[in-house]
């Protein structure tokens, strides 16, 4: 790497430390200062509502990586959504099945997102509630992997069930947890409901 390359890579980190510190990704090399880079911005589309439920507290996101099931639960899904628009998020990803578990009309903790629909927290589209579990399963846990980077995308839903006063959104962002394998397997045997194959 010659001079003039190093010069350019230290007034770019001169000048994104001004960042804030959560948003900047950094790499650390032996025996070399730390170099940062840009974080990735993205541009707020106003045919999405961009609220999602608060995952922070669950249980299944202290599993390792190694235990992560093929199967994946959703979170703050629109109320019009309906199977064919869970197949239409996860295009490319082929997934096998969309089941959902039988109605127990109570929060349960470490397993149910946090949903503030009392202060509504900037929400334009109703969301259904965190009793209301619905779950995808893929063809193996590598491509649930790959369907987790989809967190956050926006969800399409039935514009005719009076979802959202504002005609100019289309769609919801919805957020994603992985299911550890031990738990996926005991849903799938005692408690799934189908609502959808292929």
């Amino acid at each position: 790497c010659s001079e003039k390359g190093k010069k350019k890579k230290l007034s770019v980190s001169s000048e994104v430390g001004d960042l804030p510190s959560k948003k900047v990704p950094s790499t650390v090399s032996k025996g070399k200062k730390k170099i940062l880079t840009k974080p990735k911005r993205k541009r707020k589309d106003p045919t999405v509502d961009d609220w999602m439920p608060d995952l922070d507290h669950l249980s299944m996101n202290a599993v390792s990586k190694d235990d992560h099931s093929n199967i994946l639960r959703l979170h703050g899904l629109p109320s019009g959504v309906k199977p064919e628009h869970i197949s239409k998020f996860f295009h490319g990803l082929s997934p096998s099945l969309i089941f959902v578990l039988p109605s127990l009309p109570s929060v349960i903790k470490d397993w149910d997102a946090k949903q503030d629909f009392d202060t509504n927290n900037g929400m334009a589209v109703k969301r259904h509630s965190s009793d209301f579990r619905v779950f995808v399963k893929f063809q193996s846990a590598p491509v649930a992997n790959a369907a987790m980077e989809r967190m956050g995308e926006p969800m399409g839903f039935d514009k005719d069930s009076n979802v959202c006063s504002k005609s100019e959104i289309t769609g919801a962002a919805i957020a994603l947890s992985s299911v550890p394998k031990h738990v996926a397997n005991f849903l799938q045997k005692h408690m799934a409901i189908h609502a959808r194959k292929g």
